[in-house]
């Protein structure tokens, strides 16, 4: 009894890996003409592949591994193969078919019209898919235009120092009354107020002096 358990055991191991791989076999895909002709509207440049990027890290890496070869961690409890989209036979399919694909699903592969529902968004998905061929392809590197004007340099501003004051004291000149629109006789009476008060002065320095002899004549 325990051999004929052992013999049904061993046969199950045996068979049920052909079994799986007989389910993996890949079954065509027909995909409309209509479908398959249409063109990608939607430029493959660095910001459309930067967001077909996210959508496959959001919707396909856990089936389809994060370099779409098949090998992400849902992969294993698939009925049918993921598939590798580093091969030819992926990357010979026009940008419709893929398109087409990605939108209707079908098996295991859900269809994401619904999940994605801006179709230009599965376009940059396509866009990105391309990328994931043998060899690495790259998104197309944007050309940097130099700015080729030149730049004048301005002027540069030049402080002059403030202008020093002249600190000389400057002595006023003398006020000298205008006698041109005074009337003779009145000019006569101011230069004779002069003359006293000039007398006045040279005798007061006079005193001054007799004053300083004495003083010097009792000191000796």
């Amino acid at each position: 009894m325990k051999s004929k358990i052992i013999i049904a055991l061993a046969v199950i191991v045996i068979i049920a890996p052909a079994f799986k791989a007989m389910n993996f076999q890949k079954k065509p895909w027909p995909v409309p003409d209509t479908a398959k002709n249409k063109k990608n509207p939607v430029v493959s440049n660095a910001e459309s592949i930067a967001a077909g990027k996210a959508l496959w890290s959001t919707h396909c890496k856990s089936c389809h591994g994060a370099k779409g070869l098949g090998d992400g961690p849902k992969a294993a409890q698939l009925n049918t193969e993921p598939g590798d989209f580093s091969k030819t036979d992926v990357q010979a399919q026009t940008d419709g078919s893929l398109f087409y694909k990605t939108s209707q699903g079908r098996d295991d592969m859900p269809g994401y019209k619904s999940k994605i529902p801006d179709q230009n968004d599965i376009w940059s998905l396509v866009n990105y898919i391309r990328t994931l061929k043998k060899g690495g392809a790259t998104a197309p590197v944007v050309p940097v235009v130099k700015d080729t004007v030149k730049k004048v340099d301005q002027p540069v501003k030049v402080e002059t120092p403030p202008a020093k004051k002249d600190t000389v004291i400057k002595k006023n000149d003398p006020v000298i009354p205008k006698t041109e629109n005074i009337p003779l006789q009145e000019q006569i009476n101011i230069l004779r107020a002069r003359v006293d008060s000039l007398e006045k002065e040279m005798h007061k320095l006079k005193e001054k002096i007799s004053t300083m002899k004495k003083d010097s004549v009792s000191y000796n």
